[in-house]
């Protein structure tokens, strides 16, 4: 190989190596704190706990609505013209001044339930809203061990390229020699180099592919500067089958211990106190209300001195005026909207159990399918690595004869190629297996470790 082409396909393959890693990498994030710093950063889940926050609010609103109620009121009035002198009740036409003030207030006894079924139906609200957040938090945790472990395999199929290209090179160089001296003809010289072109260009693909899965996670992270971003690499991934559950196993542990079925059972109960709200409507409502009322007048007349100044603090002390009452109203028709209402909270209390009903089935068909795709993953990664130890052998054979003379460049080529394609499957069954493994741990209540 010429010097010059030799020092590109050095620059190449360090270029390959630190593309996209970040030399000054100041960095490296693992995959705990890759989905704790998703989680803190995602946009949907700031929304959900605004929600949260909402429901807060609205669940002290009905606990408030067993308290009193009060007010007080006062006015002061300028009037002319024709009125009435409510001192002795005559009419008269003058302009005087006058007032009153008092304070009321009102205590609900008993309203069918009401009450206590809408502070029911906020507290469910509430924990429902906190339990949706939580299986967001639970989704965004898979999609980065996703997106994480998708980097991890780009990565190792990237080294598997480096490696092969740098041995390309190198059996191009000792062809150039055995060309030379006539050992092997010169179409074995260039189909090495075809070949040598073909690992360049996977390079260069397996180089891209790193970089779009650091995108993806870097997105899912919402990071939108990628200098510098790499990730950490675990020390020992575990392929083993020991960890794997039954999906009936899974299952009932996942049915008793994920928001996402604890938060659909809070909304069934949210609609059936809203079913509770509506009947509740049908009943009287018996309510303790009370008033203290004064007015005062420059028209005034102190009954006991009519003759002497009559104050207004002294109107307002004898014209005092007070009130206690229980009051009842019976609801007998108000045009079918109560019944309306009934019919509508029984539709949506229904619809909160389908509901209910499609979470299990959707959970229990995801638990099926990733147990099914895990163990799928792991008896191909068994056989490739079977195929892989056979084939390394065969083509450790092939690349002796080549370098004999023995064999031409199109077997060493084909040989080359089925190992490359026999490691990259092994790899891609090894990564699905971690991801669905992980994922069936995490159904069962255990954190995402690696």
């Amino acid at each position: 190989m010429r010097p010059i082409s030799r020092l590109v396909a050095f620059v190449l393959i360090l270029v390959s190596i630190f593309a996209g890693k970040g030399i000054l990498a100041q960095q490296k994030w693992t995959l705990d704190e890759c989905i704790q710093h998703a989680q803190e950063q995602n946009i949907s889940i700031k929304r959900q706990n605004l929600q949260i926050q909402s429901s807060k609010s609205n669940l002290q609103t009905a606990r408030a609505g067993r308290l009193p109620s009060l007010s007080a009121w006062a006015s002061h009035n300028l009037s002319s013209g024709k009125t009435v002198n409510f001192e002795d009740y005559s009419y008269i036409n003058t302009e005087y001044q006058d007032g009153n003030m008092g304070i009321q207030g009102q205590l609900p006894l008993f309203n069918g339930m009401g009450i206590l079924n809408t502070i029911k139906q906020q507290k469910y609200a509430m924990q429902a809203a906190t339990a949706e957040t939580a299986t967001l938090r639970n989704s965004i945790a898979i999609q980065v061990t996703g997106a994480f472990l998708q980097v991890l395999f780009a990565e190792e199929l990237h080294q598997v390229a480096i490696e092969q290209y740098k041995i390309t090179l190198e059996q191009v160089e000792s062809t150039r020699v055995f060309v030379e001296y006539g050992r092997m003809a010169k179409a074995d010289l260039l189909e090495i180099q075809a070949q040598a072109a073909q690992d360049a260009l996977a390079l260069t693909q397996a180089e891209n592919q790193v970089s779009h899965s650091e995108l993806t996670l870097a997105h899912l992270m919402n990071i939108t500067e990628l200098k510098g971003f790499a990730i950490s690499h675990p020390r020992f991934l575990e392929i083993s089958d020991s960890s794997l559950r039954s999906p009936e196993q899974v299952y009932n542990v996942a049915l008793n211990s994920l928001p996402r079925i604890k938060g659909a059972e809070y909304r069934v109960k949210a609609y059936e106190s809203g079913l509770a709200i509506a009947k509740s409507n049908l009943s009287p409502n018996i309510g303790l209300s009370g008033m203290y009322y004064s007015r005062y007048s420059e028209l005034g007349v102190n009954p006991l001195s009519p003759t002497n100044n009559y104050s207004y603090s002294s109107q307002l002390q004898d014209n005092s005026y007070g009130r206690v009452s229980v009051n009842m109203n019976i609801p007998i028709f108000n045009q079918l909207q109560t019944k309306n209402q009934i019919n509508q909270a029984k539709i949506l209390a229904l619809d909160s159990k389908l509901a209910l009903d499609l979470a299990k089935n959707t959970l229990k068909q995801e638990i099926q399918t990733a147990y099914s795709d895990a163990k799928n993953a792991l008896a191909r990664y068994d056989a490739s690595a079977l195929a892989v130890e056979s084939i390394q052998e065969s083509h450790n054979f092939v690349t002796e004869r080549y370098e004999s003379g023995l064999a031409t460049g199109i077997e060493f080529s084909i040989s080359k190629n089925r190992l490359i394609v026999t490691k990259s499957n092994l790899l891609q069954a090894k990564y699905e297996f971690i991801l669905r493994s992980k994922i069936l741990d995490f159904y069962r209540g255990n954190l995402i470790k690696l």
